[in-house]
C-alpha cells in the first residue's frame, strides 16, 4: 500500500482478490477509458476495461464521475464500504489527479468539473483549485466527489466510514427558522400549530433542548399536561442543565400535587424560586396529610374540606385528588355535586390521556359508584372497564366484577318484568344486590315486585332501606306510600303521599292517591277498596321522575 496524496491511501501494484484472481490497480499516470457496461440492479456485471491509445493524460468527465466499482466473473459483488482488492475508490482517485496538476495537461471540460475542490474562484488560479492545499481540503473533495458520482461502491474504511458521514447536514439556519416560527404561531395563541413546528424542528434536530422545552410549554397552553411532562423529560435528557426545562418540570409536578418531584426541579433549575413558593409547597404537602388522615377514619367533612384546601393551593391537574373530593361529596349525599365535578374532570384533556394513569383511574373508579347509584348501570360499567385499562389493581377489577354483575342482574330483571313474571324479575334483582347490597336502584326494583306479589311487609322494608341510602328517591317513596295504603296504614301513606304532592305538584296520579287516602283516613270505615286503582295503575312506571 502506498500512502497517497494529503493522506489517502492508494494501492499500487498487484493484489490477490480472494478466489485469486488478480487485478491490476491503476496507475496515477494512466487512466482507464470509459467504455464498461452497467446494470441498474446490484446484480454482478462485467467491466471492459482497456486503455485510453490517444492522449493518456485526458480524463473526460464520465471517467471521472460515474466510474462503477464491479465484480468478476461469479465473485459476488463486495460489500457497500469496501472496494474489490486492487482498486481505489473514485475519491481517492480523484485527489491522486489533482495532485498532478503541475505535470499533467487538464482540459477545460475536466478543469471545470473539478470546480468542486476549490475554495474561490476557479478561473483566477487553476493550480490553487486543482490541488487541495491542507489534508481536510482533501477529505471534503473526496466526499464531494462521492456526493455527485453517487457511487455504490468507495474507499478504504479508514479514510470514509460510509455514505451517511458524508451526507450534507441539515442547514441549521432553516431548523432555526422553523423553531421561530413555532414560537411566532405560540405567542398568537396558535397551540397546535406551534405544536406541528416544533416537531417538524425536532425531526431535524431531535437532540436541541430547546425545541423539546418550547414543545412543552404548547403542551402546557392546551392542558396537556403529562405530554408537556415528556417533553421536559426529553429536553432534560438531551441537556441535562437546561434550567427552563428543570422549572418547567417544577411547576407542573406541584400541579399533579408532587411535592417532593417539584421541589427537586426546582433546585435543579437552579433559579431562586423564593420563599412564596416553598410556602405553597409545604401548604400543598401539609393539606395532603390531612386528607389521607380523614379519609381513613371516614371524616368525609374532613376530606372534603382538606382537599378543597389543597386543590385552591394549587393542585388543579390531580385527579387522585378530585377523585377524594368527589368521593367526599357521595359519601355526605351530595350526589349532584359529586357527579358534576367527576365530569368535569373526565371531560379534561389530562383525563383522555390513554396511557395508565393511577389518578384517572381513581377517578373512574368513584365514576362508575355514581353511575351504579344513580342506576345507570351500563354506563357504570363501562368506567368499571376503563378504570381497569388505566391501572389494573385490584380494587378497579373488583368493581368491574360489580358492575358487570349490577348491569347483567337488571337488565334480565327488567325483561321479567315487562313480561309480568315477578318472580322471576324479583329473583334477578336479589341476584344484582349481591354484588351491590346497598343499591338503591335494585332496591326500589325489588321492592316493586315484591308489591306485585302482595309481600307488602317485605316491600316496605327494600323501600326503607333504598330511602336510607337515597333519601330523596321519589320512586321508592311512592312504592312506600302504596305498600302502606295496602296494610290500611292511613297515616304513613298520607306522609308520603303529603311529600311527593310537593315534589310534584301537578301529577295527576299522585293527587287521586292523595284524595283517596285522605278521604279513606276521614271515614275511618276499615274498607280499602276505593284504594284498588292505585294497585292496577301504571304509574309508578311511567312517571317522568
Amino acid at each position: 500500500m502506498g500512502l497517497g496524496t494529503c493522506g489517502l491511501y492508494v494501492p499500487f501494484g498487484k493484489k490477490k482478490t480472494s478466489v485469486g484472481h488478480e487485478h491490476l490497480s491503476p496507475n496515477p499516470r494512466k487512466y482507464v477509458s470509459d467504455s464498461f457496461e452497467s446494470s441498474p440492479s446490484h446484480s454482478n456485471t462485467n467491466m471492459l476495461c482497456s486503455k485510453s491509445p490517444s492522449d493518456r493524460n485526458l480524463v473526460t468527465e464520465k471517467e471521472f464521475c460515474h466510474r462503477r466499482s464491479s465484480s468478476v466473473g461469479n465473485i459476488h459483488k463486495p460489500p457497500r464500504n469496501i472496494l474489490t482488492s486492487g482498486r481505489s475508490s473514485d475519491a481517492s482517485q480523484a485527489v491522486k489527479w489533482a495532485s498532478q496538476a503541475d505535470r499533467d495537461l487538464v482540459t477545460e471540460k475536466k478543469f471545470h468539473h473539478q470546480r468542486s475542490f476549490s475554495q474561490g474562484n476557479c478561473y483566477e488560479n487553476p493550480q490553487n483549485n486543482l490541488v487541495p492545499r491542507r489534508a481536510s481540503d482533501a477529505n471534503q473533495a473526496a466526499k464531494q466527489c462521492l456526493s455527485s458520482t453517487r457511487c455504490q461502491y468507495y474507499g478504504h474504511g479508514n479514510i470514509i466510514k460510509g455514505l451517511n458521514s458524508v451526507t450534507k447536514p441539515q442547514d441549521p439556519e432553516s431548523v432555526e427558522e422553523i423553531n421561530n416560527l413555532g414560537n411566532m404561531k405560540y405567542r398568537n395563541g396558535y397551540f397546535k400549530e406551534a405544536i406541528s413546528l416544533y416537531d417538524k424542528a425536532i425531526a431535524l434536530c431531535p437532540q436541541n433542548a430547546a425545541f423539546h422545552s418550547n414543545k412543552a410549554a404548547a403542551f402546557i397552553s392546551l392542558g396537556r399536561l403529562t405530554e408537556a411532562v415528556e417533553e421536559c423529560l426529553k429536553a432534560i435528557k438531551c441537556e441535562p442543565s437546561c434550567s427552563r426545562a428543570h422549572y418547567r418540570l417544577g411547576t407542573l409536578y406541584t400541579r399533579f400535587g408532587q411535592v417532593d418531584n417539584a421541589s427537586w426541579h426546582f433546585e435543579l433549575s437552579g433559579k431562586n424560586i423564593g420563599s412564596e413558593i416553598r410556602q405553597r409547597l409545604s401548604r400543598i404537602e401539609a393539606h395532603y396529610v390531612n386528607t389521607n388522615k380523614a379519609k381513613k377514619v371516614k371524616d368525609w367533612d374532613g376530606v372534603l374540606r382538606e382537599s378543597t384546601l389543597c386543590i385552591e393551593a394549587g393542585v388543579d391537574a390531580s385527579n387522585q385528588l378530585v377523585a377524594l373530593k368527589a368521593e367526599a361529596l357521595f359519601k355526605l349525599r351530595r350526589v349532584d355535586e359529586a357527579f358534576e365535578l367527576v365530569n368535569a374532570a373526565s371531560h379534561s384533556e389530562e383525563s383522555r390521556v390513554t396511557k395508565p394513569c393511577k389518578g384517572t383511574a381513581c377517578l373512574l373508579i368513584i365514576e362508575t359508584k355514581l353511575n351504579l347509584y344513580l342506576g345507570r348501570f351500563e354506563k357504570g360499567f363501562k368506567s368499571a372497564e376503563r378504570a381497569v385499562d388505566m391501572d389494573s389493581t385490584r380494587k378497579s377489577l373488583n368493581w368491574l366484577k360489580k358492575a358487570r354483575g349490577a348491569a347483567d342482574a337488571r337488565k334480565c330483571g327488567n325483561s321479567f318484568y315487562k313480561d309480568q313474571k315477578y318472580l322471576e324479575a324479583c329473583t334477578m334483582f336479589g341476584h344484582g344486590l349481591q354484588y351491590v347490597p346497598t343499591n338503591n336502584v335494585l332496591l326500589c326494583d325489588r321492592a316493586a315486585c315484591r308489591s306485585k306479589l302482595g309481600q307488602w311487609e317485605m316491600a316496605i322494608d327494600d323501600c326503607n332501606a333504598a330511602l336510607r341510602e337515597r333519601p330523596n328517591f321519589h320512586k321508592a317513596l311512592l312504592w312506600r306510600a302504596h305498600s302502606y295504603a295496602k296494610l290500611r296504614r292511613w297515616e304513613d301513606s298520607l306522609k308520603d303521599y303529603s311529600a311527593l304532592s310537593k315534589e310534584f305538584p301537578g301529577d295527576e296520579f299522585i293527587a287521586s292517591s292523595l284524595d283517596q287516602v285522605q278521604m279513606e283516613l276521614k271515614a275511618q270505615t276499615g274498607r280499602f277498596s276505593s284504594l284498588e286503582p292505585i294497585v292496577e295503575t301504571n304509574g309508578i312506571e311511567g312517571s317522568s321522575w
